[in-house]
């Protein structure tokens, strides 16, 4: 069986968020992938983001053999993330996407997203590790949140001078 983890971030600054995943195989010792990206948001929809991201590009480059015979940890320093898909979820989804309050859930594009790409990928785990404490994967994830976030800063600060000029 191959394994695969897939490491994601969230981060925020001001108005913009950003989400950055990667594809690390133990087996191979290495990333064998990365991408990273902003929006608009708040830092919950990056670290959502993040994880839609890693799971789309995971659904449409695996078949479902070979996702059988993968094991897949999404490895988060989000607990909203993480207890979201492990524990909250299935309420969610059997009160129509209502949280205890009665109210529908916060980031709810988000989460019907994640759930249909978890019946995707069924053997997927999700884990929550701390984050800012050394571990070496997290850490390049939260580096690609924040370059994410400096290319987004300046490509505004160059439109905004072209919008002056």
């Amino acid at each position: 069986m191959m394994n695969l983890e897939i490491w994601t971030d969230g981060g925020k600054n001001r108005e913009l968020a950003s989400w950055a995943f990667c594809l690390y195989s133990p087996d191979m010792k290495k990333v064998i992938y990365k991408d990273y990206g902003h929006l608009e948001g708040t830092s919950q929809e990056g670290e959502l983001s993040a994880a839609v991201k890693a799971m789309e590009f995971i659904s449409s480059r695996f078949t479902s053999k070979q996702l059988d015979s993968t094991s897949i940890t999404l490895y988060t320093d989000s607990q909203y993330l993480q207890k979201g898909m492990t524990e909250w979820l299935w309420g969610w989804k059997n009160r129509s996407w209502k949280g205890s309050n009665n109210q529908t859930i916060k980031n709810l594009k988000y989460w019907q997203t994640l759930d249909k790409l978890k019946t995707d990928i069924p053997t997927i785990k999700f884990k929550w590790v701390k984050g800012h404490s050394g571990i070496e994967l997290n850490e390049f994830v939260d580096e690609l949140c924040q370059q994410a976030l400096k290319e987004a800063r300046q490509s505004n600060e160059e439109n905004n001078r072209s919008n002056r000029e």
